[in-house]
């Protein structure tokens, strides 16, 4: 300890080791502050997109089973096939969807039937995002509420 504290020790570029390394960890951390931001950044972006599409693939279909297939079949051609699922309990899933249906149409009056034109159909995208390392995880989600354009002709 004696020696640490002569300043001849400091005069022989010691100091520099030890600034290095205590320097070195402070900026590791904001590296992968850096690289966590980019990464929601980005996943938040491509979230927002796949909101959209799998909420027109699920408007335009003409009964609820057939949207939910259209829906299923967008988000996995955006995420790929084995990342993605109906719920969060999917065990590889990394991405779902949920899908509401309201009961009123949009002037306010009820009807039995769920599936119509003009009811509002409200889907969530839920992404499961890496920061960095796989234990540190957080999940993003958005909505969109989209009304139906087309139903079964009874």
């Amino acid at each position: 300890m004696r020696k640490i504290l002569h300043p001849s020790f400091w005069r022989r570029a010691n100091g520099e080791m030890l600034g290095f390394a205590v320097s070195a960890p402070i900026f590791l951390m904001l590296i992968i502050a850096v690289i966590s931001i980019s990464r929601i950044t980005i996943a938040s972006q491509q979230l927002t997109v796949a909101t959209y599409a799998v909420g027109r693939a699920a408007v335009v279909s003409s009964n609820e089973s057939l949207a939910s297939q259209r829906a299923l079949g967008v988000l996995k051609t955006i995420y790929g096939d084995s990342r993605c699922g109906t719920s969060a309990s999917s065990e590889n899933g990394s991405a779902w969807y949920t899908m509401t249906v309201g009961d009123t149409a949009i002037d306010g009056n009820a009807n039995s039937q769920k599936w119509k034109i003009g009811n509002i159909a409200k889907i969530t995208v839920y992404q499961k995002v890496d920061i960095i390392l796989p234990q540190v995880s957080t999940v993003l989600h958005r909505s969109i509420a989209m009304m139906i354009e087309q139903q079964e002709d009874h």
